[in-house]
Parts: structure tokens; sequence; C-alpha cells
């Protein structure tokens, strides 16, 4: 019983001390993202690719990832974040594309 409350306690200090700095510091860089997303085609996917940015769960969180590394457009597929398609820029930035149910096409905005 002293032990639980030991361990509650130092669980609650750790998540004080690491964990409330952390969310505070990605809420402020999600905030200070001078990046934004702009559909520009749906259904459709760039014929060709440069990068691959991970699986990034929003269009918003893609833009950031693609406007940090200069990339003026990208393919992003909400349907399938989670089986690794990702986030990936477009290898020009007035992209050929061709049609495909599960992804969008977007350029990355300045805000």
């Amino acid at each position: 019983s002293e032990d639980r409350r030991s361990t509650k306690n130092m669980f609650l200090s750790w998540n004080r001390i690491v964990l409330l700095p952390l969310l505070f510091r990605v809420h402020e860089l999600v905030s200070a993202s001078r990046y934004g997303s702009e559909l520009r085609h749906n259904n459709t996917e760039c014929l060709s690719q440069l990068k691959n940015y991970g699986n990034l769960s929003s269009p918003e969180l893609c833009a950031m990832a693609a406007g940090e590394d200069e990339c003026g457009s990208f393919m992003f597929s909400s349907s399938y974040t989670v089986w690794g398609w990702g986030c990936r820029c477009c290898s020009s930035p007035n992209p050929n594309h061709k049609d495909h149910d599960l992804w969008a096409v977007y350029d990355v905005v300045d805000c």
C-alpha cells in the first residue's frame, strides 16, 4: 500500500516534470507553424514523388513537414495513414497527377 502510493506519486511527478513541458512544446510548434495546406486535387496522386515524410495524421502536419523541406506540393491519404502510405512530396511544384481514389494532392501555403 505504501509502495503503491510511492509509485503513484513518482508517476505523477514524472508526468508534471517530463510530459507536461513536452506537450506545451508540441503545442508551440504546431501553433507556430509557418505552413498550411490547400487542397489542389482530390482523388489523385502525383506521378512521381521525392520523399516520404512518414505516417502523419493530417494534411496540416504533412504541410508543416513538406514546407520545412521546401516541398511545394504533397500527396496525402487520410484512408491509409495507419498502413504506412504516409505523406509524400510531389517531385514538381506543378505536379502531374493520375486518378487514385485514396490520395489527394495539396499545395503547401505560407501562413
